[in-house]
Parts: C-alpha cells; sequence; structure tokens
C-alpha cells in the first residue's frame, strides 16, 4: 500500500519537475536585450538589437574618475540606456 502512494506521488510530481525544461526558450528574444538606439522605431522606449556582439556590453564612463571634492567626498555616474544600451 505504501509503496503505490509512493509512485503515485513521484507520478504526480513528475510532470511538475518536467515542465520547467520543457518551458525554456532557447531564442535570446527576451534573455538578453541590448537597445538599438539607432532606430526610428520608438514604441515604450528603444527596439532591442537583433545581432549582439561583446562591444555591446562595454561602458567607458565607469573607468574614468571624477571628481569626489564635495561634502560626501564620492561621486555618482548615470548610466542609462543613452550611455549603456544594455541597462
Amino acid at each position: 500500500m505504501a509503496t503505490s502512494a509512493y509512485v503515485l506521488m513521484i507520478s504526480m510530481m513528475m510532470p511538475i519537475f518536467l515542465a520547467s525544461f520543457v518551458s525554456a526558450d532557447p531564442d535570446l528574444l527576451q534573455d538578453v536585450c541590448v537597445a538599438d538606439l539607432a532606430s526610428d522605431i520608438k514604441l515604450n522606449g528603444f527596439p532591442c538589437k537583433s545581432n549582439i556582439t561583446a562591444d555591446d556590453f562595454f561602458f567607458a564612463g565607469l573607468v574614468k574618475a571624477a571628481l569626489t571634492k564635495n561634502t560626501f567626498g564620492a561621486t555618482v555616474t548615470p548610466a542609462f540606456v543613452q550611455q549603456v544600451p544594455w541597462a
């Protein structure tokens, strides 16, 4: 009796675990979105580029040291979609 209950429980739980593997999306459409700043179409922000490269993920603005001669001794570097298209 306990064995049949165990088999029933396993057979009911198996589809739940398998559904997570089957529902994976092999397309990179929503996994990574690098903004296409040159596109004329602007609906809710910027559209995604179809082909992305490693250069799309580089932002030289974070390397430059900024002045910290203020009350807090700190600075903020903006990194919005205009500066960093992959943000």
